[in-house]
């Protein structure tokens, strides 16, 4: 400095600090450090320099005064790969890397590390310089230090102990500072930064806390944008997965995915669903990234939809991911995986396997002291493996590998899905007992039995034993799909059995389908049904479409109402066909429909049903016994009957039963050409109904209504209008059933449903039917419209807290009501008639039989029945005069 004396060095590093708009532009208003320095590059030569910092780059600088200052040369601090202190911290080492033209391709554009020697004039020692770089890369970075050591080449130890202790970066700005890392890391890749990016994540992701990016969210923007969206997040713990559905990726994006793998510590879901890939060994690739950073705490590894013909990169991927400690779901599902490819994938996950669990033996079994501490700790434990869609075909070696990779996983697993794989299951069946009993979802639609060289009997014998064996042993089924496995009686009887005699299978916890697997004698299936459903009472669902049923359908429904545990029920698709299609079978199928009727209103005491599908049944007109007894329904809330051909004379039948229904919540009614009359028929049912809060639109049919309105513009606006109405009568319900809770109105009609169906079960016999009937319950019909008529303005308010919680306190109150009366109507319904009857057959000469046609027994002691009646109307008056009193108050 023999040249620049002291005063003018300093004179320069003020006029640094307070321009460095001017100096560096607009971009780099603020400079958070500016020293003088000596540096030294290529020759033994030390050169007077200024160092500064201006927001997230690093500048050296030349010059004599103010005036001739120039750059010589900036880095953007993430750039930095080397910072080493050399003797005795009185020289620090920096290196940076210099990748020319920032936004090319990473894997293509060779890395070339630049250095350069600084040491301060007064020979002092240079660690607080340093410390100066790394607290300018934590403030924009604030979550790098894990990944320290995978960013630096070489980084002086006491650096590194001193980066924890360098101050947070502040204010604390949204998703961990995800605006600063963006900004700078764009500044890196020397392109502009998108305002775009970061209102979505600051608003949107930081508002629903979604930790998940989506690259979908951001497809429209150019293949820079999403790059630099990509790299930004590598250093973040805010954003723990990468989410990409139907995209076309390019190399950008697989290369900034595979930088982000190297370098993160806090990704753990990668999800790519149906994406096309732009290289062939995107597996090889993968895994070569993933080795590099094997601690990384990946957890779910999803490619659905992809074409993956890597066997070399299965292999390698296989063997590498039992190291990931953390992995719980692995997922090729739909990716063409061939019989070679699967192989290949099972042989390395089972030699990984083998691997790790050597290794972890060692690691895990240490003396400390006399006491030996043998740990499972942090050992591989795949939850959920998902190989569905894929054309395994039926190789004996697969399943093998399949079997003793289930068996090596130490009964980890959770979920297996292979749906679609034609796989051998009689050979699946033996490995899943030694390593699948603690599986919750079993999927195994369109797998086959093998056959043996003996006789197909035997075979199924053998089979059914083996499956009779596994299915009495898990520990928590909760879904088993069978969907298109062929399957016989034996086998189906194996697996019933097994079922209902497994102790732990809790009630009501098993969603048990069977869709497309009958195969042989439907009537020997049904004997196989008859005999173990009704000891199956952990089966909550149960699927049974397009199996041919056809008259079985009657011996089997019986059963279906007494099943106590069963809450859906879907027996839909090609299961009438062969009755519909011969006017003959019309008594039948009357007789089904009428056990429909059954199962839905709960006539057995058994019976639960929640929800029913008869989608694709196509039973049409037959179906009108069910449609008018749905307005008796007290249990059922879901119903499906898209593709019943239903017609605008089935639409109206079904308004009538809405609105007097109660329980419907979900209605679906596709597919059944109910035209504009159809739809005015709902419209005007939703007008009464208060329920029902969801009917899923009629597309089909409304978009056939409306081509065949084209040319009628009024019966067009029409429909349009009915449309409105219907949709705006479930917006209303679905409000009122959020916000208010039931009315007196809705109260009063439940009350009142309860007590026709509980008359309905009895037959009067006169001339004048339905009027007589009538005079049954028109007591206390009477008592109980009077409550549903009373408004909530003639109520006496006194105070402020009964007029902020009176709505929960009139709720809680008519609930209590209507649950006493309903209980007393149960319990006392047939005295209570007894009561009626006897008074009719002495004043009106009319008498009442009850439904199986055995007279109810006179009671000769006609004060007697007064005083059952009298005593019937004061425990009604008292329940009545109870609520009044409280409401009053």
């Amino acid at each position: 400095m023999s040249s620049l004396t002291r005063e003018k060095a300093e004179e320069i590093c003020q006029h640094i600090r307070t321009n460095p708009d001017s100096i560096f532009g607009q971009k780099y208003w603020q400079c958070r450090h500016a020293c003088v320095v000596q540096s030294q590059q290529k020759s033994d030569k030390w050169e007077t320099r200024f160092l500064a910092i201006a927001k997230f780059r690093v500048f050296l600088l030349y010059g004599k005064s103010i005036s001739t200052i120039k750059l010589e040369k900036s880095f953007n601090v993430l750039a930095l790969r080397n910072l080493e202190l050399l003797q005795q911290e009185q020289i620090l080492q920096i290196g940076w890397e210099d990748r020319p033209g920032g936004t090319k391709s990473f894997s293509s554009t060779p890395i070339v590390v630049l250095h350069l020697f600084l040491r301060k004039p007064d020979g002092s020692k240079t660690k607080d310089l340093a410390l100066e770089l790394l607290s300018t890369l934590k403030h924009y970075f604030p979550e790098i230090q894990k990944s320290l050591t995978k960013l630096f080449i070489s980084l002086s130890p006491p650096l590194i102990a001193d980066f924890a202790l360098l101050p947070l970066s502040t204010p604390e700005l949204p998703c961990h500072n995800f605006r600063r890392s963006y900004v700078a890391y764009c500044d890196w890749m020397e392109q502009p930064f998108r305002d775009e990016i970061i209102w979505d994540i600051e608003r949107i992701y930081f508002f629903h806390g979604q930790h998940e990016l989506d690259l979908n969210d951001f497809s429209h923007l150019s293949l820079k944008d999403q790059q630099a969206l990509i790299g930004s997040i590598q250093f973040s713990s805010f954003f723990t997965g990468i989410f990409a559905d139907s995209l076309r990726l390019q190399n950008e994006h697989i290369d900034s995915l595979f930088l982000l793998i190297r370098r993160s510590h806090s990704l753990r879901s990668l999800y790519f669903n149906r994406c096309t890939l732009p290289i062939k060994d995107f597996l090889t690739q993968f895994s070569i990234a993933l080795s590099t950073n094997i601690n990384l705490p990946l957890e779910r590894l999803r490619l659905v939809g992809i074409v993956l013909e890597d066997k070399k990169g299965l292999t390698q991927l296989g063997t590498l991911l039992p190291q990931l400690s953390s992995l719980r779901a692995l997922s090729f599902a739909e990716c063409l995986l061939s019989e070679k490819c699967a192989l290949a994938l099972l042989n390395g996950l089972h030699h990984g396997i083998r691997l790790a669990n050597d290794s972890a033996k060692g690691e895990d079994a240490t003396v400390t002291g006399n006491t030996l501490i043998n740990s499972d700790n942090g050992r591989f434990q795949l939850e959920a493996l998902n190989l569905s869609g894929n054309p395994l075909g039926s190789g004996v070696e697969l399943a093998e590998q399949l079997a003793n990779f289930l068996a090596l996983n130490t009964g980890a697993i959770r979920f297996l899905d292979l749906n679609g794989t034609a796989i051998q299951l009689d050979r699946l069946w033996a490995a899943l007992k030694l390593g699948g009993l603690g599986l919750e979802v079993l999927r195994l639609g369109g797998c086959h039995i093998a056959q043996t060289k003996r006789s197909v009997r035997n075979s199924g014998k053998d089979s059914a034993q083996i499956a009779n064996e596994l299915f009495s042993s898990f520990l928590s089924l909760k879904e088993l799909d069978l969907t298109g496995t062929h399957l016989t009686a034996e086998l189906l009887s194996g697996i019933l059995e097994g079922i209902s005699t497994n102790p732990n299978l809790p009630s009501s916890s098993l969603a048990f389908c069977l869709d497309n697997c009958i195969v042989g004698s439907t009537t020997q299936c049904v004997n196989v049904f008859e005999q173990y459903l009704l000891e199956c009472p952990c089966i909550c669902s149960l699927s049974l479409r397009d199996n041919s049923l056809e008259h079985e359908t009657y011996r089997l429904l019986p059963i279906i109402c007494k099943m106590r545990g069963l809450r859906k029920f879907d027996i839909g698709g090609a299961n009438f066909f062969g009755l519909k299609a011969n006017k003959k079978h019309a008594q039948m199928l009357s007789a089904i429909v009428t056990e429909f009727v059954r199962l839905v209103n709960g006539e057995d005491e058994e019976s639960n049903l929640d929800e029913l599908s008869l989608s694709d049944s196509r039973l049409g007109s037959h179906l009108s016994i069910l449609l008018n007894a749905l307005g008796l329904s007290r249990s059922l809330r879901k119903l499906n009957l898209s593709n019943c051909d239903l017609g605008p004379g089935g639409a109206r039948l079904l308004g009538k039963s809405l609105q007097l229904n109660q329980s419907l919540r979900q209605l679906s009614l596709d597919r059944n050409q109910i035209g504009i009359d159809g739809f005015y028929e709902l419209a005007r049912a939703l007008r009464l109904n208060n329920t029902l809060l969801a009917l899923d639109l009629p597309t089909s049919d409304l978009s056939d209504s409306m081509t065949l309105l084209a040319r009628i513009p009024i019966e067009r606006a029409r429909l349009m209008a009915i449309i409105a109405e219907i949709e705006e009568a479930l917006k209303r319900n679905v409000d009122f059933s959020l916000t208010n809770g039931p009315t007196n109105g809705q109260l009063a009609m439940k009350a009142m449903h309860s007590l026709n169906i509980g008359c309905d079960r009895y037959n009067i016999n006169g001339s004048e039917t339905s009027e007589i009937k009538k005079v049954a319950f028109h007591k206390i019909g009477k008592l109980i419209a009077q409550i549903g008529e009373q408004k909530s303005d003639d109520i006496n308010i006194f105070n402020d807290s009964f007029k902020n919680n009176g709505d929960k306190r009139r709720t809680k109150i008519v609930d209590k009501f209507i649950e006493e009366l309903g209980q007393f109507v149960e319990d006392n319904n047939k005295n209570f008639l007894q009561s009626f009857s006897d008074r009719l057959a002495a004043q009106e000469c009319v008498e009442i039989c009850s439904l199986n046609n055995q007279q109810p027994d006179i009671i000769n002691n006609i004060s007697e029945n007064h005083a059952k009646e009298d005593q019937l109307k004061e425990k009604l008056t008292q329940f009545f005069n109870r609520y009044t009193r409280q409401k009053n108050f």
